[in-house]
């Protein structure tokens, strides 16, 4: 009876063995692969995509392999990592290869070479560790979404073309009224001079009468004196003023 209990208690023993040993089992991941810990220069995202191909969990082990004296392993912030900051490392930084550095929590961990310029050329690497027990997150596929049947719209409603509307046919305005020029003023034919008036023609002066010989005394007696006798120069005198005022006459008519 007491030997078939302390079967039972090793049988015992061994699995709680087999299941710590599958439990805390560790996993080695060689950073780079056979590239190692180096500048990537044909490709700065390499230890990215190295990365996205790996599971870390707690109690897993980095080793980075590169030429001692050329490199080095500085565990950083991820501000530091981001900016390539190596003036505050979390840790020593050891510069022999090789660097073997065990995951001893969750999260994230930050590591680059803090050589000037390495890191800004791509040695860096970021890792997301997961617990001892987690299993790997599983990708599960999306189904694609339901593809829309379209609704079939119905086609918009003829619009029925309205008729244009009547062209307003444009009256014809009478054209202005012509202005008749009017007729110059008549021209004005300028008078003739007034004719001189007629040249009065001398009359001829009235016949001279010729001084008639004085009768003869007549006979008187000496006692009585003798008539006057006519003066022939009046006579002349009065036959010139009759011929002026001939004249004078004809000019006023």
């Amino acid at each position: 009876m007491a030997a078939c209990s302390m079967n039972r208690l090793v049988g015992f023993l061994f699995v709680a063995i087999s299941l710590l040993h599958c439990t805390s089992a560790q996993t080695t991941h060689i950073v780079g692969d056979a590239s190692g810990w180096a500048v990537p220069l044909a490709d700065p995202t390499f230890y990215s995509s190295w990365a996205s191909r790996q599971t870390f969990r707690v109690n897993d082990t980095l080793v980075f392999n590169f030429a001692s004296a050329r490199h080095d392993v500085a565990t950083v912030t991820r501000t530091a990592y981001d900016a390539c900051d190596a003036s505050s490392p979390i840790g020593p930084v050891p510069t022999t290869s090789p660097v073997t550095v065990t995951l001893t929590a969750q999260g994230s961990q930050y590591y680059f070479c803090s050589i000037q310029g390495h890191c800004a050329a791509g040695q860096k690497l970021s890792i997301n560790v997961l617990s001892a027990t987690a299993s790997p997150p599983t990708t599960t596929p999306t189904s694609p979404p339901p593809t829309a049947t379209p609704t079939p719209t119905s086609p918009p409603p003829t619009t029925t073309p309205t008729s244009p509307p009547p062209t307003a046919t444009p009256t014809p305005t009478s054209p202005p009224p012509t202005t008749t020029p009017t007729s110059p003023p008549p021209t004005t034919t300028p008078t003739s001079p007034p004719s001189p008036p007629p040249t009065a023609t001398p009359t001829s002066p009235p016949p001279t009468t010729a001084p008639t010989s004085p009768p003869p005394p007549p006979t008187t007696t000496p006692t009585s004196s003798p008539p006057p006798p006519s003066s022939a120069p009046g006579v002349v005198v009065a036959g010139f003023s009759v011929t002026i005022l001939s004249i004078a006459v004809a000019l006023l008519l």
